[in-house]
C-alpha cells in the first residue's frame, strides 16, 4: 500500500515480498529433503538445487535491496539485475558441484557463510553510499533506507550472536533465539509501515 502511494517504497515492497516467498518455500523444501538418504540421487536432486537457490536468495535479496536504494532510479534496474545474475550463477554452480564434499555438510556451511559475508559487505557499502548521498543533499534517511539498514543489522547480529547457528552446525542447531529476533524486527517493521500509511493517508 505504501509503494502505491510513494514510489521510493517500491524497492522495499519488492524485497519484503521476495523474502516472504523465499522463506515460505524454504520450510517445505527442507522437510522434503530431511528423510532422503545422502548423497541424494535421481530426480530428488531437484530439491537439492532448489534448496541451494533458496538459501542463496535470502542473502541476495537483502544485498539487492540495499543496492537498489543506493543507486539512481535510472540505474536501478541494471544494478538489481547484476545482483540477480550473480545469484543465478552462484545457484547454478552450487547445483553443478553437488555431490562434492565442497557443497555438502561443513563445505556447504562454509559456502553459505562466505555468501552471507559477501552479501553483508555489499549491503554495507551500498548503505554507506546512500547515507552519504542523503547527508550531502541535506536529507534525512527515509523508510526504505531504515528498513535496509535494519535487515543488514539483523544479518550482522545473527553472525555475531553467541547463540548463532554459524558458531556450530548450521543444519542441526536450534533456531529459537534467531526466530524470536526476526519476529520482533518484523513486528516493528509492520508497525512502522502501518503508521506511515495512516500518516500519508491523512496528509
Amino acid at each position: 500500500m505504501l509503494a502505491r502511494r510513494r514510489q521510493e517504497y517500491r524497492p522495499a515492497a519488492v524485497a519484503l515480498v521476495l523474502l516472504a516467498v523465499v522463506n515460505l518455500l524454504d520450510a517445505p523444501t527442507a522437510a522434503a529433503l530431511a528423510p532422503l538418504p545422502r548423497p541424494i540421487e535421481g530426480g530428488a536432486r531437484v530439491l537439492v538445487y532448489l534448496d541451494g537457490a533458496i538459501n542463496l536468495a535470502n542473502y541476495a535479496v537483502i544485498a539487492g535491496f540495499a543496492v537498489a536504494i543506493a543507486v539512481s532510479q535510472a540505474r536501478r534496474r541494471a544494478a538489481v539485475s547484476a545482483v540477480a545474475g550473480v545469484w543465478l550463477v552462484a545457484s547454478v554452480v552450487l547445483a553443478a558441484m553437488y555431490p562434492s564434499p565442497l557443497v555438502r555438510g561443513d563445505g556447504l556451511q562454509r559456502v553459505y557463510f562466505a555468501t552471507d559475508l559477501i552479501g553483508l559487505f555489499v549491503s554495507t557499502v551500498a548503505l554507506i553510499t546512500s547515507g552519504r548521498a542523503s547527508i550531502a543533499a541535506k536529507k534525512s534517511p527515509n523508510g526504505p533506507y531504515a528498513l535496509a539498514l535494519s535487515l543488514a543489522a539483523l544479518d550482522a547480529a545473527i553472525l555475531l550472536a553467541p547463540f548463532s547457528p554459524w558458531r556450530a552446525d548450521l543444519f542441526s542447531m536450534p533456531y529459537g533465539g534467531i526466530q524470536v529476533a526476526i519476529t520482533i524486527l518484523f513486528a516493528v517493521i509492520t508497525t512502522a509501515q502501518v503508521t506511515t500509511w495512516f500518516n500519508i493517508s491523512k496528509a
